[in-house]
């Protein structure tokens, strides 16, 4: 019989049409280090060291990146772009509202640090980004009931 934590885990994958070879570390990749969960033999069984690995994969893929975006500064110049200026932020997140951050700003995504308004302290809604926002008529199937008014 097939365990709620099992069905979770099958109804993540068809939403996100992927099936996982390896269910255990789709578990430790969703296991906050809150939990202070270990494996059997006592190491830690939480995302952070695959944070590390995503982290890693990131920092290949922005320098991939810098490299083909100006193929001809050399590695020092190239270098130096991966550092954030002074008076400047970086900002990167999830996108799961469609979102614009960082990554899409004219440079490589460094924000003057005026800009920066404050701390957000809620999500008050959120909503499919297949719906636009003017297709009331659609709002029913697009809100995402886990994220009304989410004190963050």
């Amino acid at each position: 019989m097939e365990t709620p934590e099992e069905k979770a885990l099958a109804a993540l994958e068809t939403r996100l049409g992927v099936v996982f070879t390896d269910r255990q570390l789709l578990r430790q990749a969703l296991t906050h280090r809150s939990t202070g969960k270990n494996w059997p033999d006592g190491l830690p069984f939480h995302n952070q060291r695959l944070e590390f690995l995503g982290d890693a994969a990131l920092g290949l893929v922005v320098a991939e990146l810098l490299y083909r975006e100006f193929p001809k500064e050399n590695e020092g110049d190239l270098s130096k772009r991966l550092v954030v200026p002074v008076g400047h932020l970086f900002f990167m997140g999830d996108n799961r509202d469609d979102s614009v951050d960082s990554r899409f700003q004219s440079s490589l995504g460094f924000v003057p640090i005026e800009n920066l308004v404050g701390r957000a302290e809620m999500i008050f809604f959120s909503f499919s980004p297949d719906v636009r926002f003017w297709q009331f008529w659609r709002w029913p199937e697009a809100f995402d009931n886990s994220r009304w008014f989410k004190v963050l």
